[in-house]
């Protein structure tokens, strides 16, 4: 598909929110092939997969295993229904948007490209396959990360958030549904909502994200900067750690006044959670999860923070 402009629209707020599920859909992983269902093996250009072989479903599309016959690598193949986003132009960009950014950046904490193919009836996005499913999964069947573990995540995360602010790209929907996992590394995913500020931008005012992981500039100055990335990342790293968003609003309305909470008098919780966390960690949290972006670490800072800088000294545990 052909890099598309956006149509220029009369200045206006458009509230645009991330999918409430990962890039790989709702995940099937524990379901393996079916022992008493046919293999329909299915091929598109040097890549081949099996019908049974899903991996995740989403409201336009599936996603497969599949393996590269070149190569032999596994590979994950989203499959979506021309017809089913004919109509749906948001949709429509989006999908252009991701293609366009996740082609132009290579670093192994991002969701690798393979390939982008179409037919007449489908679209065919190729990427690496992270047989460890999405953060979100992960957290929900354990309960909570280690700190150790957290951290590790979180370490590599930054050398994405870096890799990002050197190209002037902001992701604007980072959460642990976001987040693929491959042999204990993460991978960035779903660049759908994310923007090359060396781009040209639309006149539209928009405010894109997942609510609970918007940083509280997004809701007074619709402004997307590194730092809104840093935030987002700030509310994961609390999530692995307590098996929850430490701003946990029903609606816009109370999440605000949350915000206006914390910013009066610091209000993260860190005492009766399922482990405890230690002060370098809470530290860390304290200087990115700060209301005022002005007062807010950058990525540079965040990278240099001593929990990232230093052995964890859990660092060597397995699990």
């Amino acid at each position: 598909m052909q890099p598309q402009q956006l149509k220029q629209q009369p200045q206006q707020i458009k509230k645009i929110e991330g999918p409430s599920m990962s890039p790989y859909g709702k995940i099937k992983f524990e379901n393996k092939q079916q022992q008493n269902s046919p293999s329909i093996q299915k091929e598109i250009g040097q890549y081949v997969y099996n019908l049974n072989d899903v991996i995740g479903t989403g409201e336009f599309s599936s996603v497969y295993k599949g393996q590269d016959q070149n190569t032999n690598e596994t590979v994950a193949i989203k499959i979506i229904d021309r017809k089913s986003i004919q109509n749906n132009q948001i949709f429509r960009n989006l999908l252009v948007n991701e293609i366009n950014i996740l082609k132009s950046v290579e670093n192994k904490c991002l969701l690798k490209l393979f390939n982008y193919l179409e037919t007449m009836n489908n679209i065919y996005i190729v990427t690496e396959f992270c047989s460890d499913g999405d953060l979100q999964s992960i957290i929900e069947k354990k309960g909570y990360l280690p700190e150790h573990n957290a951290v590790k995540i979180l370490k590599h995360l930054i050398k994405a958030l870096l890799y990002l602010k050197e190209r002037n790209i902001v992701h604007r929907d980072i959460k642990t549904q976001n987040i693929l996992v491959s042999n204990q590394i993460p991978k960035l995913a779903d660049f759908g909502f994310a923007v090359d500020l060396n781009q040209p931008q639309t006149r539209e005012i928009l405010q894109i994200g997942t609510p609970l992981y918007m940083a509280p500039e997004i809701y007074s100055h619709y402004q997307y900067t590194s730092k809104t990335d840093l935030w987002a990342l700030g509310i994961v790293f609390y999530e692995m750690l307590y098996g929850k968003v430490p701003f946990n609003a029903k609606n816009p309305k109370e999440l605000e006044q949350m915000f206006q909470m914390h910013k009066k008098n610091q209000t993260i919780q860190y005492e009766n959670g399922p482990q405890k966390v230690t002060e370098v960690a809470q530290d860390f949290i304290n200087s990115i999860l700060v209301i005022d972006p002005k007062q807010r670490f950058d990525i540079s800072q965040a990278a240099n923070h001593p929990l990232i800088q230093n052995p964890h000294p859990h660092a060597n545990k397995q699990n």
